[in-house]
């Protein structure tokens, strides 16, 4: 209790004259002098640390809850993001005019690349913790081999060192699997959305003469291309 800290001071009660009564800041200002007092005698941090207690558990439960809810609301970001991208799509039909379906190819282009900003940002936050595994775990491999180099070791030390290098050889290369996962991942979804975009514009062409066609033609191209480039990291 803040009592006993404050070198055994209590907390001052206000005084029931009537004179106190009507003055509503004299209970602020006697806890303000109390704990001035308490931090005077104590310090500030013991005096925070009573006040406000915290469960370690309840921190790292706090901090879990954090980075589940960012993670959700990537996630969120990305089905908005592919959902835009697939009503542009499906309004392709309803565009009987070519300068109509150009302007909703630009909108497409557009929620594409929206698409790309929110994915890129997504899975650089998956990556992340498995970079910062592997650059630890082959920083403490090659520490340890230094030492089984360098340094005049019994067999026991010896055989120790040579697990625990072991050890983060095998979490550094499973790092490394994770990073490969969460980027083809990423690649696939892209593809997935150029490939949509590519064949809805195929069709398209069908609708359309070739004189009316040639303003759209350059687009095609270029999904296509950034269609193979992406499909190749896959």
């Amino acid at each position: 209790m803040l009592c006993s800290i404050a070198a055994g001071q209590e907390v001052p009660e206000c005084d029931d004259d009537d004179d106190e009564e009507r003055d509503t800041d004299t209970p602020c200002r006697k806890l303000e002098k109390y704990f001035s007092t308490a931090i005077d005698v104590c310090g500030r941090k013991i005096v925070l640390d009573t006040l406000f207690t915290q469960d370690e558990r309840d921190v790292e439960e706090y901090f879990e809850n954090l980075l589940e809810f960012k993670r959700k609301s990537m996630q969120e970001e990305m089905s908005r993001a592919k959902g835009h991208v697939r009503q542009l799509l499906q309004r392709h039909g309803s565009a009987d005019r070519m300068v109509a379906l150009l302007r909703i190819y630009e909108e497409e282009d557009e929620a594409y690349q929206d698409l790309v900003t929110v994915a890129t940002t997504f899975f650089q936050y998956l990556l992340q913790p498995f970079r910062d595994m592997r650059e630890l775990a082959c920083l403490y491999k090659m520490e340890i081999l230094k030492s089984l180099e360098f340094e005049d070791l019994g067999p026991k030390r010896i055989e120790a060192l040579e697990k625990e290098a072991e050890e983060w050889r095998t979490k550094a290369e499973d790092a490394v699997a994770s990073i490969q996962d969460i980027t083809v991942t990423y690649f696939a979804q892209t593809s997935k959305a150029l490939a949509g975009m590519s064949k809805q514009m195929e069709e398209d062409k069908a609708r359309f003469g070739a004189a009316a066609w040639a303003s759209a033609a350059p687009r095609l191209e270029k999904l296509r291309f950034l269609l193979a480039k992406e499909t190749l990291q896959i």
